[in-house]
């Protein structure tokens, strides 16, 4: 058997549903969150859905959340 997830990923606890899929994926595309495999497992989340908050361009309210120059 697997593993129990006990710890959502962003997109789940911010119901933003832009995964490649996702409901909003079509309003402003996918967020690299949901497919950035370096940060699969960082604490517990799916590719970067519990280390979204260390990723530049996120999704999130609607809106690019910071950029590559915000995170150095």
């Amino acid at each position: 058997m697997g593993e129990k997830k006990t710890k959502l990923n962003c997109w789940e606890v911010k119901k933003c549903d832009h995964r490649p899929g996702g409901i909003f994926e079509k309003v402003l595309g996918t967020c690299p969150a949901t497919q950035e495999e370096r940060g699969d497992r960082v604490h517990d989340g799916t590719n970067a859905g519990s280390f979204c908050w260390g990723m530049a361009d996120t999704l999130c309210k609607g809106e690019v959340q910071g950029t590559i120059a915000h995170n150095f």
